[in-house]
């Protein structure tokens, strides 16, 4: 890893490594992206990823892949490996590169550097799923190369150009994003030099908005991300704002916490369930991100807890009442009868609620054709009743 030496940096820089990054262009400074490529003669072949934050990355979440001859299935892959700090840059490169000019450089070697100038290159965060940056176009065979600047794919050494701050998938973008210098010129490879990212403030956010647990799992995780880490702490709480659980007799929160400096990496924070062997309904807590430090702000700032009893599964659950559900075969439908007025929920076997309508006392047909086949979790709540669970698979 080589530290980047020829260029100031201002403050804070954007990490959403737990955002959606949106296909396309991502935020300025919030990952990786490829800094230099280089298809010089025999197997002198490496490329240099960069990163642009303020956070030192694990980079055990990222791979490289090599698309070659047009196929849009990867015929070499390469995991990184390590933490790379902030400003520093992390090349990889061809076993049998020039040893001098290239392999000195190198952090790592790997097959993955296997191109000839009409092969494309993927850098995908797989703590996300989403590919980052790209060199060509994947599933594309353009003949011999890419045309860059005043050279190409082929041949050529390209850096991208420092006021670049982020990868793209638009490689009709990224073609003027770089530099194109003549074959084999190693001159530019462990260090680069970007303009200086915006000035933007840390957000906290819970990464999940549903979570279901049993009442004896004794403890329920919930995870919190943070983007835009900076080179201080972090901190916030967590509160409860409504729901049928109460904190003490069903649930404990958790004191303070902080996210460390210049930490990206997602906390989990522990939930203590508390097991009363008492038959009940199963209960809810929405629980909520509070006063955080370090002039952060909440932006995904709630999550339902389910916590669902287990006491009354050994024998037959006498709240059930008259709710029932029938498979409409081929329909995609359920016909629900509910014994009393409210609400119903539709959750995915993750606990990402997916349908949520009030439904009165009555029989009533719901369409689940909007939902891929597979499997879910029907809820639903009566306050004047009780509450059912039941799985569907269609």
């Amino acid at each position: 890893m080589r530290m980047r030496c020829l260029s100031l940096r201002l403050v804070t820089l954007v990490f959403m490594l737990y955002v959606c990054l949106c296909h396309g262009h991502a935020q300025p400074c919030s990952d990786l992206f490829i800094s230099e490529y280089i298809e010089g003669t025999s197997f002198n072949k490496a490329i240099e990823i960069y990163n642009p934050t303020t956070g030192t990355l694990t980079l055990d979440g990222y791979r490289l892949y090599t698309f070659n001859n047009g196929s849009p299935v990867a015929l070499f892959t390469h995991a990184l490996h390590g933490q790379l700090g902030p400003g520093q840059v992390y090349v990889v490169c061809h076993p049998q590169a020039d040893s001098l000019g290239i392999k000195i450089k190198a952090d790592t070697i790997s097959l993955v550097c296997n191109w000839n100038g009409n092969d494309a290159v993927a850098l995908v965060n797989t703590y996300t799923g989403d590919t980052i940056d790209v060199i060509g176009v994947i599933g594309e065979d353009p003949g011999t190369s890419w045309p860059v600047d005043v050279g190409s794919t082929q041949n050529s050494t390209l850096v991208r150009k420092s006021f670049v701050q982020a990868g793209t998938t638009n490689w009709a973008q990224a073609q003027n994003e770089y530099w194109a210098y003549g074959q084999n010129n190693f001159s530019y490879l462990g260090f680069h030099i970007m303009d200086p990212c915006p000035v933007v403030p840390p957000s906290i956010l819970f990464l999940s908005d549903t979570v279901i647990v049993s009442e004896n799992v004794g403890m329920a995780m919930l995870t919190v991300g943070i983007v835009n880490p900076d080179n201080d702490p972090t901190g916030f709480s967590i509160q409860a704002s409504g729901g049928s659980a109460s904190v003490g007799d069903d649930y404990s929160l958790p004191p303070y916490l902080a996210f460390p400096a210049g930490s990206s990496q997602p906390l989990q924070v522990g939930v203590t369930i508390v097991n009363d062997n008492i038959v009940e309904a199963d209960e809810t807590a929405v629980l909520e991100l509070v006063s955080p430090t370090n002039g952060a702000s909440v932006i995904g700032g709630s999550v339902l807890l389910i916590i669902q009893d287990d006491d009354a599964l050994s024998s037959a659950p006498p709240q059930l009442g008259d709710f029932q559900v029938q498979y409409l075969d081929g329909t995609g439908q359920y016909r629900i009868s509910t014994p009393e007025a409210g609400r119903l929920w539709v959750f995915g076997v993750a606990g990402n609620l997916l349908i949520q309508k009030d439904l009165p006392k009555g029989t009533h047909t719901i369409n689940l054709n909007s939902l891929t086949a597979g499997s879910y979790f029907l809820f639903w709540s009566a306050s004047a009743c009780c509450q059912v669970r039941h799985l569907v698979v269609f």
